[in-house]
């Protein structure tokens, strides 16, 4: 039993000590490239393992003789793929006493900050998945997604090869021009151009990057391409900017890229998300096992989900000098 004399002067310190729980939930943002990049499946089943067929007619147009025979050759298929994989931290141990006196709801509040947290480590393995594409072989040509030798046609190759990994190529005024003429430049399936129209997106690694992009896309008078006069700026508004921050251990910050965002499925990646990332609480109950054997309960985060390459011909990523 404590001593009941008078109160000392540590235990009036104490009285007018205010615990203040403001903090414990902090702003997180992420920026969700993935939603703008990737066809996002969420709705509906979706497998752990999916593989898309997609029919790639690659025979080219010719002059037809009148009365010349009809010719026919078999359907011709190119694949892309995508695995789901369970993911999340391990969970927060809660001796049930904590729980149980938590009187400020700091062990409850925490929660949707993991939440929260989540969602930044789904950026962090969207950025992984496009500095991976420069040694990670895909279905759809067996090279890697980012590679300076795609097949056009990879059931006819040697027909034409394609391009969508420049290394050396400078984010700036020329740099974009080409990346965005190498893009409207995809081959189809029969050699000739792609022509799937869409909307584009620069992405980088670095604040700068993000800077000198923003300026050349949305700026109505750019710096001269010689002396120091301004020039309209003709590229003004043709493509939005979006800065992956995971991009830039991954290349030395030199990494930076544009995509087309054709349609909601026709994009460069794809996210799978079978199992959306929910909270989870066990142990709270008193007969509940956990709880019995440890007197504690476990509080976490974690879903399913995976990314998985597309269309290589609806993104290009430059490295700069």
């Amino acid at each position: 039993m404590r001593n009941s004399g008078l109160t000392g002067i540590p235990e009036v310190d104490l009285l007018l000590t205010e615990i203040n729980t403001d903090l414990t939930q902090r702003p997180i943002a992420p920026n969700a490239a993935h939603s703008r990049l990737a066809w996002c499946r969420k709705e509906g089943k979706v497998g752990q393992r999916t593989i898309f067929q997609l029919p790639w007619f690659g025979n080219a147009w010719q002059k037809k003789s009148i009365y010349e025979q009809t010719k026919g050759t078999k359907p011709a298929m190119v694949s892309f793929d995508v695995e789901s994989d369970m993911w999340g931290p391990d969970g927060e141990l809660i001796p049930a006493l904590t729980r149980a006196c938590d009187i400020y709801g700091i062990v409850e509040n925490n929660i949707p900050t993991m939440l929260a947290q989540g969602a930044v480590e789904i950026d962090r393995q969207f950025g992984q998945l496009i500095a991976d594409g420069v040694t990670t072989k895909t279905l759809y040509d067996g090279k890697n997604f980012f590679a300076t030798d795609h097949e056009a046609n990879p059931n006819k190759p040697g027909m034409k090869t394609f391009s969508n990994y420049k290394v050396g190529r400078a984010l700036d005024d020329a740099g974009i021009v080409a990346t965005i003429e190498d893009l409207e430049d995809m081959p189809g399936p029969d050699g000739n151009l792609l022509e799937m129209p869409g909307d584009l997106v620069i992405f980088c690694s670095t604040g700068a990057q993000r800077r000198t992009a923003k300026t050349l896309m949305n700026a109505g008078l750019i710096p001269s391409s010689v002396g120091t006069a301004t020039q309209s700026n003709v590229m003004q508004g043709d493509a939005d900017v979006m800065r992956l921050k995971s991009l830039k251990s991954k290349g030395s910050g030199k990494y930076w890229g544009i995509a087309k965002i054709c349609t909601d499925k026709h994009r460069p990646f794809v996210f799978d998300n079978p199992i959306p990332m929910f909270a989870y609480v066990t142990g709270l109950s008193i007969n509940d096992q956990l709880n019995v054997t440890t007197d504690a309960s476990i509080q976490g985060v974690k879903g399913a989900h995976g990314f998985g390459y597309l269309w290589p011909q609806l993104c290009v990523l430059c490295v700069e000098p």
